[in-house]
């Protein structure tokens, strides 16, 4: 019996620790009136998060735009309309994400 409880206890621990690892990166929520949810949301799960500016970036380098002028399938691409398709335009993404999981002048308590 207490090696069932000792082995419980493991499986137990092992569980709590990869959840909070995994907990760490979840997308976060749009607040709906500051931010536009479906605006950048590459998958349609309703939010914001590190997935979507990965399948941005997919989605370029597949269509072969990646370093390419925004022209013809790659003017879509070209977030920041700078007629490039390029690292800028992802950050484009990447800051609109941040704006809108913490807008400037919104603080944040941390829980305890």
């Amino acid at each position: 019996m207490k090696r069932l409880i000792v082995i419980g206890a493991a499986v137990f621990a092992f569980g709590m620790v990869a959840g909070t690892a995994s907990g760490q990166v979840r997308p976060t929520p749009v607040v709906g009136y500051l931010c536009e949810t479906s605006r950048f949301d590459e998958n349609g799960d309703g939010l914001l998060g590190k997935s979507d500016i990965m399948l941005f970036y997919q989605r370029i380098q597949t269509a072969s735009c990646w370093e390419a002028a925004a022209e013809g399938d790659c003017t879509q691409f070209d977030a920041n309309k700078d007629g490039l398709v390029d690292r800028k335009d992802v950050q484009v993404r990447i800051d609109y994400f941040v704006s809108c999981v913490n807008p400037v002048g919104v603080a944040r308590i941390r829980p305890r």
